[in-house]
């Protein structure tokens, strides 16, 4: 994955909103596309190697529904020393959908420069069109155009050399080839730009081809090697860079449930084998979505992330844990690949396989836009990836990219899911500042989206455990302490607010079972209307780790 460090503010055409370092939230940066009328920004990004020759990777990202001049689509590149916008892609002129996908290729001219590639799904006919752009001199090097409304380009990635030749290769999906909707997948010379497999799939509805991934050398051959998804056959498979021939096949566990393998992520040894490993998303998973991880020497599944146990309860009609996947990667420090899950419209969240661990979870209404991207970088140079979150629909004609620390000071883990009131609000918890027992420092509750003018409270337990609260969740077990009811203020439906300065509470030492290294699972309860008797409502939770 991209490495991107820095340490200073953006100065960016792209707006960047850098949140302190002493905050636990650790928000690195908030991006925004440097055209407005996007609603698609983050739809797409990846790492896009060294475009400028600098020594550290860049950020390639894209914005497929951007309306600019009658066409639709766009990409831009951001430095990774300055953040400054390096580049932007404007499509060629048949292409629709430009910036559907992403990705970086490494050195394909062999000009000392990066190189990228990006998809467009759509243009004439849906034929789909794929573009390979010089980093150094931003001239199209190689370009491909699909036929029969294929959608070529749906899918893209950078893989290698895979036939050491000593040029970076590409893959392209045509998840609508071959009639029936087979699908396809391609492999590219970097060398040449011509053909060197096609996978096609084996039967109608298969649409092959819907995701393309890295994965590094599996059969250890020194080659690089290639995984392909298919939508509805509800597979996954690696196949061969020397040869093009299949090294194995993944199928769905549970086969009613479609959209296995339409997630792919790969290239990180995850169990220590010396193979990498290959992650798959399944978001139409029962009850809502989960992602498995699979071992690249055997095949055999090595973990399973769900979307309940994981991300707190289902809320009905969002979810779909696996519809963005990264693997590789360090970020919380123990020298082994971590994996990021997106679960469209809602959270997100970063996980060490290492040791089956939750590194956090990010349920931020500003990265909570649909069909959202994740990838793994070091963004403030610390030597420990980050998180990067694009968001393309936050809201009507809102699109961000939003960047979290990983390491020590990760985010403290958000969990049971918002749920809207009556009055459509959607009261979130969040928080700013480090939970410190001792320290004289802030730790701010702060519940926002509440109905105006009604009571609420913050509420705190050592244990989590979601619990049907009406229509809501109490995500908090007991025993449960209460804390001091208040009125949300405001004027405006949804404009009230509830907070707590919990680091003075912590400080006052009132409790003396809050110690340092011990666990504070913390909710809001709010009525919905004023008076003392209305229908009571509460947010997410969070899960704070105690600190000296």
């Amino acid at each position: 994955m991209p490495r991107l460090p820095r340490s200073v503010i953006f100065a960016l055409s792209v707006s960047a909103v850098l949140a302190s370092t002493a905050v636990a939230q650790k928000k690195l940066a908030t991006l925004s596309p440097p055209s407005p009328s996007s609603t698609s920004f983050g739809f797409a990004l990846d790492r896009a190697g060294d475009v400028n020759h600098d020594g550290i990777q860049d950020l390639v990202v894209g914005a497929p529904m951007l309306i600019s001049g009658g066409s639709s689509g766009i990409a831009y590149v951001f430095s990774g020393v300055t953040g400054n916008l390096l580049w932007t892609i404007n499509k060629p002129a048949t292409a629709g959908d430009f910036g559907c996908s992403v990705s970086g290729l490494g050195d394909v001219d062999a000009d000392g420069y990066d190189d990228v590639i990006v998809g467009a799904r759509r243009g004439a006919s849906s034929n789909g069109a794929y573009y390979v752009f010089s980093g150094q001199t931003h001239a199209i090097l190689y370009s491909g155009v699909g036929v029969n409304g294929e959608q070529l380009g749906f899918s893209v990635d950078g893989l290698g050399d895979v036939d050491l030749d000593g040029r970076a290769d590409w893959i392209v999906g045509a998840p609508l080839a071959l009639g029936s909707f087979l699908g396809s997948a391609r492999v590219y010379s970097g060398a040449t730009g011509t053909l060197l497999f096609q996978i096609d799939g084996t039967m109608a509805g298969d649409s092959l081809g819907r995701c393309v991934a890295r994965t590094g050398d599996v059969d250890l051959d020194g080659h690089a090697d290639f995984a392909v998804g298919s939508v509805w056959g509800q597979y996954a498979r690696i196949f061969s860079g020397s040869s093009g021939q299949l090294i194995r096949e993944i199928h769905n566990p549970q086969p009613f449930n479609m959209l296995f393998g339409a997630f792919l992520a790969g290239g990180a040894d995850v169990d220590g084998d010396g193979v990498p490993d290959l992650a798959v998303g399944d978001p139409n998973s029962f009850p809502d979505g989960r992602a498995l991880l699979y071992s690249g020497a055997t095949g055999a599944k090595l973990l399973e992330y769900h979307s309940v146990s994981l991300l707190g309860p289902v809320v009905s009609g969002v979810g779909y844990l696996g519809s963005a996947l990264a693997l590789g990667g360090d970020a919380n420090g123990d020298g082994r690949p971590d994996l990021a899950i997106g679960r469209s419209q809602e959270v997100i969240g970063l996980f060490s396989p290492a040791d089956r661990s939750r590194i956090h979870v990010l349920a931020d209404p500003p990265i909570a836009g649909y069909d959202s991207a994740v990838a793994l970088f070091d963004f403030d140079g610390d030597g420990l990836d980050d998180l990067v979150s694009g968001a393309p629909s936050v809201s009507a004609g809102v699109s961000v990219v939003t960047i979290y620390a990983g390491g020590a000071g990760q985010p403290e883990p958000y969990f049971c899911p918002v749920k809207p009131a009556a009055t459509y609000c959607f009261p979130f918890l969040q928080y700013t500042g480090i939970a410190s027992v001792s320290g004289a420092t802030p730790f701010v509750l702060t519940a926002t989206q509440v109905p105006a003018t009604v009571n609420g409270l913050f509420f705190y337990g050592t244990n989590q455990k979601w619990t049907p609260f009406g229509s809501y969740n109490l995500c908090v077990a007991p025993p449960i302490i209460r804390l001091a009811v208040q009125d949300s203020g405001g004027s405006a439906i949804c404009d009230g607010t509830l907070t707590f300065d919990l680091g003075a509470y912590l400080q006052s030492g009132v409790n003396p079972n809050l110690v340092v290294g011990s666990d504070v699972h913390v909710q809001a309860w709010l009525r919905q209307s004023t008076g003392g008797s209305g229908v009571a409502a509460t947010t997410n939770a969070l899960r704070i780790t105690l600190r000296p």
